[in-house]
C-alpha cells in the first residue's frame, strides 16, 4: 500500500481551495495544468515536477494506494477544515467540459479544455479535521508537503543511516489506516508507537515528563528561542531542551556545540555513547515507567494505537 497527499487548488492562495468541490461533490481528484497527460509522459521540458509525478504515478498504476486531501467547506455559514481519504477508481484522463463550470476566478484559472488532469475516486472517509489524530490533522504544517501539489507519504532513509526504519510519515500512514479501517492500528515496538505522535504532542510529552520529575516548565514551547524548545527549572538547576522526532546527522550539526543543551528524540542517527546529552525512545520509555501520570496522558493521546504483543 502506498500513501499520498494531494492539494487541490484553482490558484496559489488558500482562497482557491476547492477540495470539497472536486472530491466530495464530484468524486474526482484533479490537478490543474495547461499540459496534457501525453506531455508529462514524454518528459517535456519545463513541466511541474509534482504534476509529472502525479501523472506518472496514476497513469499505469498497479499498486493499491490511499490519497489524503485537506480542504474547507462551509458549515452553518462558517468555514471548517475537513479531511478526505480516498482511492483511485477510474483511469487517468484529461478532463473536458466540467472545468468551466467550476471556475473560481478567471484571472487564476484558464479555459483550455484539457487544463484538468485526474480520475474518478471512491471516497472512503470525510470528517472535520478536529476529529482525526493530531499527527494527521497537522500534516499541512510540514513544509515539504505544503509547498508541493502531490507528494508520497514516504521518505528514504538517510544515506548515513540506511538501516533505520524511521521516517517522518510513519504516523501519518498509520493514522490513515486507523480512519479507513475504523479500528486501532498495531505497531511493532515502542519506537514506532512514539512515531505516531505529532511534533506538538511529542514536545508536550517531554515537557510533561520534566514536570512530573519535579521541574517547573514555564512554557511547553520555546517560541522565539533559537536553540531550544523547552526550558526547565528545579531550584537552582536549569535544563535547556531541544526536541526532535528524528535527530539526523545534518540536524545535529546545528546543536552539537551548544553548551548544556539536552536533545530528546524518538530516533537518533548519532551515537549516544559519544554524546550523553542525547536521549532517545529508550530513555523516554524508562522515564515513563517512573512517571505514571505522563504515561497515562500518552496512552490517552495514542488511544488509536496499540503495540503488538510479543
Amino acid at each position: 500500500m502506498k500513501y499520498y497527499y494531494l492539494q487541490i487548488k484553482e490558484g496559489r492562495d488558500d482562497y482557491f481551495d476547492c477540495v470539497d468541490k472536486w472530491i466530495s461533490q464530484n468524486n474526482f481528484a484533479a490537478i490543474f495544468s495547461l499540459d496534457t497527460i501525453e506531455d508529462f509522459l514524454s518528459d517535456k521540458k519545463g513541466l511541474s515536477k509534482d504534476s509529472q509525478r502525479f501523472v506518472k504515478t496514476f497513469y499505469d498504476d498497479t499498486e493499491e494506494s490511499l490519497i489524503v486531501s485537506i480542504g474547507a467547506k462551509i458549515i452553518d455559514n462558517k468555514k471548517q477544515d475537513f479531511i478526505y481519504i480516498y482511492k483511485k477508481e477510474g483511469p487517468l484522463k484529461n478532463l473536458k467540459g466540467p472545468s468551466a463550470k467550476y471556475k473560481v476566478d478567471p484571472l487564476h484559472y484558464n479555459n483550455n479544455p484539457d487544463d484538468v488532469i485526474g480520475f474518478q475516486i471512491q471516497l472512503l472517509y470525510e470528517q472535520p479535521i478536529v476529529k482525526v489524530p493530531l499527527v494527521l490533522a497537522t500534516i499541512k504544517s510540514n513544509q515539504n508537503l505544503s509547498r508541493g501539489t502531490f507528494k508520497e507519504l514516504w521518505k528514504k532513509p538517510s544515506k548515513d543511516d540506511k538501516n533505520s526504519t524511521f521516517n517522518s510519515y510513519f504516523g501519518n500512514r498509520k493514522a490513515i489506516d486507523y480512519l479507513v479501517e475504523n479500528r486501532k492500528v498495531a505497531v511493532e515496538n515502542f519506537e514506532q508507537y512514539l512515531e505516531c505522535l505529532s511534533s506538538i504532542e511529542f514536545e508536550t510529552l517531554i515537557a510533561k515528563l520534566k514536570e512530573e520529575q519535579g521541574f517547573f516548565v514555564p512554557a511547553y514551547k520555546g517560541g522565539s528561542f533559537k536553540d531550544y524548545d523547552i526550558l526547565c527549572k528545579k531550584g537552582n538547576k536549569e535544563e535547556y531542551i531541544q526536541v526532535k522526532l528524528n535527530l539526523s546527522k545534518d540536524t545535529f550539526k546545528d546543536y552539537k556545540d551548544i553548551k548544556d543543551l539536552n536533545i530528546y528524540c524518538v530516533h537518533s542517527e548519532i551515537d549516544k555513547t559519544l554524546y550523553p546529552n542525547i536521549f532517545d525512545y529508550q530513555t523516554i520509555q524508562q522515564l515513563l515507567n517512573k512517571c505514571p501520570n505522563t504515561k497515562k496522558w500518552l496512552e490517552h493521546s495514542l488511544s488509536w494505537v496499540r503495540i503488538k504483543e510479543k
